[in-house]
């Protein structure tokens, strides 16, 4: 229930070795929903701005988004062989280049060409931090977990949902110029978090699952010896 779900994040917050990795995996959540759905939203008004026309900028739009197709399909192939994190660093730079082409670029050829290439990466980073996320933590914790960094990523596409449209009242380059931002945070937490269960047994996520084993071994231990002394007790004063 919810107090078993608030036990278990409390656990993995006084964990030495979870805290950090919810942490990291919590910020990266947060940034690349912000990049995301900030430019998912507010990409009609960026087309816009650059002269598109309202025809052609949703089948900027729609052409955009079908790239996102491909992109998964490569992450999927890849994810096994390559490995999460080197993808997730690769797709992460590649999502920061290509809206950073977005933002310094204003040719409506070039735009259109570095927004299929955004929606590209994008898709491949989702699909990899979908799979790269709950493995890194243990089983029991796991879904705890991916519920902490999905309600965050949640709080990042309302903020950028408003935070988006304030900046691009200043300046576009300075609105899409804060997905770059965002991007750029994902590649480098990436790249700081070591860990990588390419290929390795899921129950080496973490040494809190042989802790816990440990604590339930030595539990049932003392149970037992609690019923033999117990059982000793009861025979000794049945004899008397």
């Amino acid at each position: 229930g919810r107090v078993g779900g608030l036990r278990e994040l409390l656990g993995v917050l006084s964990h030495p070795e979870l805290r950090p990795r919810l942490v990291m995996m919590s910020c990266s959540w947060f940034a690349l929903s912000f990049g995301f759905y900030g430019f998912s939203v507010w990409g009609p008004s960026y087309f816009k701005a650059r002269g598109f026309e309202t025809g052609s900028t949703y089948q900027a739009i729609t052409a955009s988004v079908l790239c996102q197709l491909p992109g998964t399909a490569l992450a999927a192939l890849l994810v096994e062989s390559v490995g999460r994190r080197v993808l997730l660093v690769a797709f992460a730079v590649g999502c920061l280049v290509t809206v950073s082409g977005v933002a310094i670029f204003p040719s409506h050829t070039l735009m259109l060409l570095f927004s299929f290439a955004l929606n590209f990466c994008t898709a491949a980073l989702w699909a990899i931090t979908y799979t790269h996320t709950p493995e890194v933590f243990p089983t029991h914790v796991r879904t705890t977990c991916m519920g902490v960094c999905s309600c965050v990523a949640r709080v990042a596409g309302i903020i950028v949902s408003v935070m988006g449209g304030s900046l691009l009242a200043t300046s576009l380059e300075a609105s899409i110029g804060s997905y770059a931002v965002a991007y750029g945070i994902v590649a480098i937490l990436s790249f700081v978090m070591k860990v990588d269960m390419t290929g390795k047994n899921l129950s080496q996520a973490s040494s809190f699952n042989d802790e816990r084993s440990h604590h339930h071994e030595e539990q049932q231990q003392h149970h037992q010896q609690q019923s033999e002394s117990d059982g000793t007790t009861l025979l000794a004063a049945r004899s008397v």
